[in-house]
Order: C-alpha cells, then sequence, then structure tokens
C-alpha cells in the first residue's frame, strides 16, 4: 500500500488506524450492526475535517489525549516503565482500551465529547448502516418512496406517435 492509499485526507495512516480502533469502542459490533471502524467511520471522519480546520485541531489533540492516556495505562501496567516510553491504544485489549477511554472522558470531557459526537455522525449517516437499519432517505414531507416508474404506463402516448411540430 502506497503512503498516498494509507494516508488520510487530513489523517495520517496512524491517525487513521487509532481513529478507526477508538470508533470500534464507542461503537461496537452487535445484534447484526457493523461497528464504527468497520465500515470506515475514521475515513468519512477524515474527509469531513478537509474544510474544518478548527475541528481538525480539535480532533488531533483528541486522538492526543488518547495516546497519552493509553501509554500512562500501560505504564502502570508494566514492571519497567523505562521500557514503555510509548505504548499506543492499539496495543492494549479491549478491556483496557475501554479503561483509557474512561479516563480520557474523566480528564479530558471535551475531546471525549468530540470523538464520540463525530463518530455517531459519521455512522449514523453511513449507507451500510442505513441498510442495516432498515431506513430509507426521507421524502419531502414524509411521504413514502414511490415505487419505480412502469415504461408501459407510456404506451399510448408512444403509440400516438408525434403530435407537434418542429419549431
Amino acid at each position: 500500500m502506497s503512503v498516498e492509499q494509507a494516508n488520510g485526507v487530513i489523517l495520517t495512516a496512524e491517525q487513521l488506524a487509532l481513529l478507526a480502533a477508538i470508533q470500534d469502542r464507542l461503537i461496537p459490533a452487535q445484534d447484526g450492526m457493523p461497528s464504527a471502524g468497520a465500515v470506515g467511520c475514521a475515513a468519512t471522519l477524515d474527509g469531513f475535517l478537509r474544510d474544518r480546520p478548527p475541528l481538525r485541531r480539535q480532533l488531533i489533540a483528541a486522538l492526543g489525549a488518547v495516546e497519552a492516556a493509553a501509554a500512562a495505562r500501560s505504564a502502570e501496567a508494566a514492571e519497567d516503565t523505562a521500557a514503555t516510553t510509548h505504548v499506543a491504544f492499539l496495543t492494549l485489549d479491549a478491556a483496557a482500551r475501554d479503561a483509557t477511554l474512561r479516563d480520557v472522558e474523566s480528564a479530558h470531557p471535551e475531546h471525549f465529547a468530540l470523538l464520540l459526537r463525530q463518530t455517531y455522525t459519521a455512522y449514523y449517516t453511513h449507507s451500510t448502516v442505513l441498510a442495516a437499519l432498515g431506513w430509507q432517505p426521507p421524502q419531502p414531507d414524509g411521504f413514502a418512496t414511490p415505487p419505480p416508474f412502469d415504461e408501459a404506463l407510456l404506451a399510448n402516448v408512444k403509440q400516438r406517435g408525434k403530435v407537434w411540430r418542429d419549431a
């Protein structure tokens, strides 16, 4: 995979992987529904960041807060803290990832709220999730989606032929 393919529009490959792992813990797969990371919510959010510089800084700061909390948690669990100067969230097991996110929620509620809000937005607007929920896009005034057009309805009109004059 080339660097261009691995990196996102705004986020690096490492940041995308971290974001997807966080999203998988925020919205895990269950009851036939895919996880947020599995449907590509990280890439969706990365594209959303293109036109929103203030949100970019906030999201990158939130990812940094998660990485710092993961490193702290790993250092506490390790006997030799010198060997664990930087341990990524990705190396933690599911329970430790959840505990790390709870730590971030307590210490940095604004970062956690941003990650949660943006993950929910990306997830619940994704076509795969909407299809799994059985949801169809709404029509104006709440009307049902009309059935596909039946070409047979035009048979009589087509039989008449041309009834106008070219201008």
